[in-house]
């Protein structure tokens, strides 16, 4: 993995005009997943989403309408709740495609951002290029599509700094991944074994809280300092969530990426705290209702949402 950043990152430096540079970021992208050796509806539906989102953003940049942006919002979450759930109607499991979560989200927002004059339409290159980001594309962070446009837009500059740091930080987020995570799985494994019960349970699930969230942070590092070495900025996604004084500030650092598209195109767009006490008790409901529709595809991820 850190090989293939690595040539991306020469790759982007010979061809680091901007005019050319969205092609050289196609190609590693293309590279990525054709490593991946992935199932092929997976890749197929990747490819009609991006160029969904691209379609809708070129409509959307020419005329801003409502009747536009419903669709075009429906159509890449109704794609994610088919593969996520569509299995209870007709029986029968599909293959999820990787990192459909993750994409599905990054869709949304920007048609969105297009809708509210908060991004620009891009042609369809740039549009695969923030659709399928591969240090991003399937496990995060969810970064936003205008900071990364104009980021992707400006001649790159090779930075010693850049690789040296990004390097360090992904090469830390593959240890944080191969040695604490999966070893701390091991440990969850045993003490949550069925045939133990009492204390080895509660430190069956204190270490699984530990475990998820080491999980979690791996892969962010990972991308985010694999997309530092392409000359690509994304924030951080994790900041000590188990050091926070209260539960409001658990969930502002943890997964911030996450937390902060539920804040800006699920919760203010259904009115916030703006409309009264109750509806801002129906609005959080409503999203950690999708939290749990996009954590998991089992009927208790929504029922984990609802809790």
């Amino acid at each position: 993995y850190l090989g293939l950043v690595g040539l991306s990152s020469l790759l982007l430096w010979l061809f680091h005009h901007a005019s050319i540079r969205k092609y050289a970021v196609a190609v590693c992208n293309l590279a990525f997943l054709y490593l991946l050796h992935g199932d092929l509806t997976g890749y197929i539906y990747a490819a009609v989403l991006t160029l969904i989102t691209w379609l809708f953003g070129f409509l959307l940049q020419k005329k801003k309408s409502i009747l536009l942006l419903i669709p075009g919002v429906l159509l890449p979450v109704g794609g994610l709740c088919w593969f996520k759930y569509a299995g209870y109607f007709t029986h029968n499991s599909l293959i999820m495609p990787l990192g459909l979560s993750f994409y599905t989200f990054k869709a949304v927002s920007y048609i969105a951002d297009v809708y509210k004059g908060k991004a620009a339409g891009r042609d369809p290159v740039l549009v695969f290029d923030y659709i399928c980001f591969f240090p991003a594309f399937s496990a995060g962070p969810i970064h936003r599509s205008e900071p990364f446009f104009q980021q992707l837009e400006e001649t790159f500059v090779f930075d010693y700094r850049d690789q040296k740091n990004g390097c360090i930080q992904a090469g830390l987020g593959l240890f944080e991944k191969l040695v604490f995570a999966d070893a701390l799985s091991n440990y969850v494994s045993l003490f949550m074994n069925s045939e133990l019960t009492g204390w080895y349970t509660l430190i069956g699930v204190l270490l699984y809280a530990f475990q998820i969230y080491v999980d979690f942070d791996a892969y962010s590092n990972t991308a985010i300092g694999a997309a530092r070495m392409m000359g690509i900025h994304l924030e951080r996604n994790f900041h000590t969530p188990y050091l926070a004084n209260n539960l409001r500030e658990f969930w502002r650092r943890w997964h911030m990426s996450l937390s902060s598209w539920l804040r800006d195109y699920v919760y203010i767009p259904l009115g916030g705290s703006r409309k009264g006490l109750a509806m801002k008790w129906i609005n959080t409901i409503i999203v950690f209702l999708v939290s749990g529709i996009w954590h998991g595809s089992t009927l208790m991820f929504v029922i984990w949402g609802l809790g």
